[in-house]
């Protein structure tokens, strides 16, 4: 086969009244474009005319030479205007370009409140489409969060209904999510959609309402709980009042406090749940830990002390420091009674 040295038999084909020369021409051209880019660069208007012809069968064609030719912007209003032509299927670097192109400039301006082509709207609806066929449930969420499609994240979790899905949205929307007011209907779906499963996830459910800074809900949520009546479902209100009171701010965890009711029934109950709320609860829980586990060997600290010299104040404060460091938050003082004359010689600091 002779190889081919120029492109210019092939351009001159562009101006033949025949379209079936015409679409020959481009097909081959898209084939040499790389190599002879600089030649059809000078004739590219004469792409840009077949398009512009509605008779021309092949005007998808006009898009992938812009392509080649590195017009991106100028490829992609092709593309768009070739509509169903244009195949989202393909496995080509050209249409994967022109995808996220299309998806760049929807979420643009999804993003600014701008009117979207439909063109490039139909380009999108597509593939949402496409990966839902796919089950590519993560990538249309993705795409959805950024341009804003409760839509498209509502039908996500009815298609996949794969409830890990929905973890993964309340994670993605904390770090992508940048509009506060489309977060929250992305967490008021989140809650809406946690509370319509078999087991809801009442965890999740609580990290929501946090998040949205409802604090009339928790306490619904937390009364509704206790009133089952079962065990597991108590365990479930206390960890819920726990994650809270780690992660909410004193105004919110004091509302939530003020509308937990007060009845004799469960008054034990309501009396635990405001110590976890104030943050008492764990502080006890976090010192009995550190003293059933306090396992420092105060022996060290003894032979340590009276191998040094006690009027040695950089000695006599190492071993200080050492006891405080080895029994810090356990409140035991044990080493300090014991030893109260040695301590009493110090006397640069207090």
């Amino acid at each position: 086969m002779v190889a081919i040295s120029s492109a210019n038999g092939l351009i001159a084909l562009l101006d033949e009244p025949e379209p079936q020369l015409q679409c020959f021409a481009l097909d081959k051209l898209n084939i040499l474009i790389d190599q002879f880019w600089a030649e059809v660069a000078d004739d590219v208007s004469k792409i840009e005319i077949l398009y512009e012809d509605d008779r021309f069968p092949q005007r998808e064609l006009a898009a992938l030479v812009y392509y080649h030719l590195g017009e991106y912007e100028e490829s992609l209003q092709f593309a768009l205007r070739a509509g169903k032509l244009f195949d989202l299927s393909a496995k080509t670097e050209f249409v994967e370009t022109i995808i996220s192109n299309c998806i760049d400039k929807y979420i643009e301006y999804s993003a600014a409140g701008q009117e979207v082509d439909k063109r490039l709207q139909d380009v999108v609806e597509r593939m949402f489409k496409k990966c839902f066929e796919d089950k590519e449930w993560k990538q249309a969420i993705g795409i959805a969060l950024e341009s804003r499609r409760l839509d498209v994240i509502q039908h996500a979790f009815k298609e996949s209904k794969d409830e890990r899905l929905m973890g993964y949205v309340l994670e993605v929307s904390l770090t992508i999510v940048q509009n506060r007011a489309f977060r929250n209907k992305v967490l008021e779906l989140l809650v809406d959609t946690f509370m319509k499963q078999s087991s809801p996830d009442y965890l999740s459910v609580a990290k929501c309402l946090v998040l949205l800074q409802d604090s009339s809900s928790p306490a619904k949520l937390l009364t509704d709980l206790v009133n089952k009546g079962d065990t597991h479902s108590l365990l479930v209100a206390y960890q819920i009042a726990f994650d809270i009171e780690s992660s909410a701010t004193q105004e919110y965890l004091q509302t939530i406090s003020s509308q937990l009711p007060s009845d004799e029934t469960n008054a034990q109950i309501w009396n635990n749940m405001q110590s976890i709320l104030s943050g008492q609860q764990l502080i006890n829980l976090n010192l009995e830990f550190l003293c059933r586990n306090n396992n420092a060997d105060m022996l060290i600290l003894t032979k340590t002390k009276d191998s040094l010299e006690g009027r040695n104040s950089i000695f006599h404060s190492a071993v200080t420091f050492a006891n405080a460091f080895m029994n810090a938050g356990t409140t035991s003082d044990g080493f300090f009674r014991q030893n109260l004359e040695w301590l009493g010689k110090a006397s640069n600091w207090g």
